[in-house]
């Protein structure tokens, strides 16, 4: 004979809910992974790394007295990742360039610069644009990426939100703990409740039963016991 095994409704809920939380998290990353890397030749990153990149680029590099110097690790990055590079003096004038395709300007104004820092996907690129700190002239330069990146931009009040966070936090936190409990409290009655109609219809099988009165959500059910 073989004997069944009753699960606990308060458990299969907790159950559900647990299953529930673990989907949501598992879409939740897959869907951050799905639109926010970007592939480089180390694996993938996030698709900031292009703008940290060009950002860092300036490490390798000096210009002054007209002279510009760029460390060979610089170079070899470049060539690495697929990735062009074009300098340009305090003019516009392009004063060197690598691995730079067609199609682009030997000058540009300052409107062009400015516009490059938004633009979006190319031409088969996204460029970046910075300029090199702590050179005695004035100097930008534009890297291209192979990728197709979005430079959207959000802007907000910095103030309210940095006096806002800490609050939002104990908010959320406060209103996950409270759901919960709820979802906790809610499935140990409903499990108390469906155990009583259990044991019911247990009682009536063994002739027992005894009637209850139920004037909530079971009525009809307790009623047709």
């Amino acid at each position: 004979m073989k004997i069944k095994k009753n699960f606990n409704p308060f458990f299969q809920m907790i159950l559900l809910l647990s299953m529930t939380l673990l989907i949501g998290v598992i879409t939740a990353i897959g869907l951050f992974y799905y639109m926010f890397p970007t592939p480089e030749p180390e694996g993938m990153s996030l698709a900031d790394w292009p703008q940290t990149f060009t950002d860092s680029f300036s490490s390798w590099t000096s210009y002054g007295d007209g002279e510009l110097s760029i460390e060979q690790i610089g170079l070899d990055r470049l060539n690495e990742y697929g990735l062009w590079i074009q300098f340009a003096d305090k003019s516009g004038q392009e004063i060197f360039s690598h691995n730079k395709p067609a199609g682009y300007p030997l000058k540009y104004s300052a409107d062009q610069l400015l516009g490059l820092g938004t633009s979006d996907y190319e031409n088969g690129y996204t460029v970046f644009v910075n300029s090199l700190e702590g050179s005695q002239e004035a100097c930008s330069y534009i890297i291209g990426f192979p990728y197709d990146i979005g430079k959207y931009m959000l802007h907000y009040n910095g103030g309210r939100v940095s006096r806002l966070s800490p609050a939002a936090r104990v908010i959320i936190l406060a209103a996950i703990g409270f759901l919960i409990i709820v979802v906790l409290v809610y499935g140990f009655w409903l499990s108390r409740k469906l155990s009583g109609i259990t044991k019911g219809i247990k009682a009536i099988s063994l002739c027992t039963y005894q009637p209850l009165r139920e004037n909530r959500m079971f009525s009809e059910i307790y009623g047709a016991l």
